[in-house]
């Protein structure tokens, strides 16, 4: 679509003061001031174009509440973007950020953020501002450490920070009381911090691809918890308290050192999957009999003789 199909798009969707414009995928390499004076706009979609730049003029899209950016060439906001405040989702995921401004915490009505995509490292502390946040996909980026800020996002359901370069989790992680599924798989975290104990709704928890040898005593306190995973290289043992984890359906431990299985595990009445592939079992877990509710069980490649 070129520069004049594009003036012609939206002259058209001002005078009918259209609530919604899909441009996505229309090859469009320039957005024209003329977007400003869509007073009426709440959602703009231009995913999967070519755009370098946003005019300072969208500042100017005050009802606008969806905006998503992903799969352009965009790299910095003009000032007038952080006045966006209705903004409920944005998406600028897939594009040529490197660097979050600390502007962005000024968009306090954000409920869902995604920044998807090999962009940043480090996340400003302005997101500790961002108090309505529900859902932040952060997976696919570089990122090395959490500003402990994140412990402020306190509505936050959905924390997804797959395939990143996490070595620790601040403390602070276990202020996330409402926090239902928390993806951390493919990072290089050696240990959980004592206070994920406070996670008290978390029903989703995926360590897989990271470098654990333990899993802390307090993970027992996740008694909402309906699936773990941790596959991956590193893990020797489980703790006690992994049995008072009664609402767990499914638990995936491939590729572990583990050798054998606690007792406990046995109150896990509502297990329904268990996956204990490569690790160093020798005998066959006699508690694996209490699990009433287990349906699906993998086991090989361990040294069972019997």
């Amino acid at each position: 679509m070129n520069k004049e199909d594009v003036h012609e798009l939206l002259e058209e969707a001002s005078k009918n003061n259209l609530t919604k414009i899909d441009l996505s995928y229309k090859n469009i390499n320039y957005l024209p001031p003329e977007i400003g004076e869509m007073r009426e706009l709440r959602i703009l979609d231009l995913e999967g174009n070519n755009l370098t730049t946003l005019p300072k003029e969208i500042g100017n899209l005050s009802n606008l509440e969806v905006l998503d950016l992903e799969a352009n060439k965009i790299s910095k906001f003009p000032d007038e973007f952080f006045s966006l405040k209705n903004l409920r989702k944005l998406d600028i995921s897939c594009n040529d950020f490197t660097i979050l401004p600390e502007e962005i915490g000024e968009l306090t009505n954000l409920t869902i953020f995604e920044l998807v995509g090999y962009q940043f490292t480090v996340l400003p502390n302005s997101i500790g501002k961002l108090k309505n946040l529900r859902k932040l996909y952060l997976n696919g980026n570089h990122i090395t450490e959490l500003p402990y800020e994140i412990g402020e996002l306190s509505d936050l359901i959905v924390l997804n920070l797959e395939s990143n370069h996490l070595t620790e989790l601040p403390k602070e992680i276990g202020n996330l009381k409402n926090l239902q599924v928390l993806n951390l798989k493919k990072n290089h975290l050696t240990f959980l911090p004592k206070e994920i104990e406070g996670l008290i709704n978390l029903e989703v928890l995926n360590l897989k691809g990271n470098k654990l040898k333990h899993l802390p005593k307090e993970i027992g306190k996740l008694r909402n918890l309906k699936r773990l995973e941790v596959i991956g290289y590193q893990l020797t043992e489980l703790p006690d308290e992994i049995g008072e984890l009664t609402n767990l359906e499914l638990l995936d431990l491939r590729y572990n050192y583990i050798k054998n299985l606690p007792s406990q595990m046995g109150n896990l009445v509502n297990l329904e999957i268990l996956n204990l592939e490569g690790n160093k079992l020798e005998k066959f877990p006699k508690v694996i009999a209490k699990l009433d509710s287990l349906k699906s069980l993998k086991i090989s490649n361990n040294p069972i003789t019997r």
